[in-house]
């Protein structure tokens, strides 16, 4: 649907927004308000009504399908691979995506209009973790570009420092969700 409607965004980088708005504390924010990041000012979402709902519920099902996954423990960035035998690109390509992943979680975040200290002491303390990651992986693209052919103790060590990276974004994402819940929760209980 994403490549149909000429989206700005990656299927990836689409998962990672929704990631951050449901991180967010706003309570009005959903799919519908994220329209203008994924497609643009002027979305067309189909030449004809019926295309168009067809792609909005693909779209709608598909934060539906993101936040049951969040409910059900199963939390991660979009699955992408690296091989255990990579090569300089192969690094270069999982570096550069997963860095493009965590700015849309934190614009998703943004979109809900939050600010870092909504989320309190913690949750800043998060965010600047998630913040360190995404400076890391743009870190080690700038390395990787400089580098014309790295030896294969270089590519094999910096496989594992990149997949530690993103498990521990995994794992300050998932930290701040549960902050991110607790905010709410304390709002709620404030206006019942």
């Amino acid at each position: 649907v994403l490549t149909k409607l000429n989206a700005k965004l990656s299927a990836r980088e689409v998962h990672a927004l929704y990631l951050g708005a449901i991180t967010s504390t706003s309570f009005q924010l959903g799919p519908q308000r994220l329209l203008g990041h994924i497609f643009g000012d002027e979305p067309t979402m189909g030449d004809t009504v019926e295309n168009a709902n067809t792609n909005l519920q693909t779209i709608f099902g598909y934060w539906n399908t993101v936040l049951s996954d969040r409910k059900g423990g199963r939390l991660r960035l979009a699955p992408a691979s690296l091989p255990m035998k990579a090569t300089r690109e192969d690094l270069l390509d999982f570096a550069r995506g997963r860095h493009e992943e965590l700015l849309w979680f934190v614009r998703g975040i943004d979109a809900g209009g939050d600010d870092p200290m909504e989320f309190g002491e913690n949750g800043k303390r998060l965010l600047e973790g998630i913040a360190k990651g995404g400076a890391f992986l743009q870190a080690y693209v700038d390395m990787l570009g400089r580098t014309d052919s790295p030896s294969a103790k270089d590519i094999k060590d910096t496989r594992a420092m990149l997949l530690d990276v993103v498990k521990t974004a995994e794992r300050l994402i998932a930290d701040l969700m549960d902050v991110s819940d607790g905010v709410r929760r304390e709002a709620m209980q404030t206006f019942s």
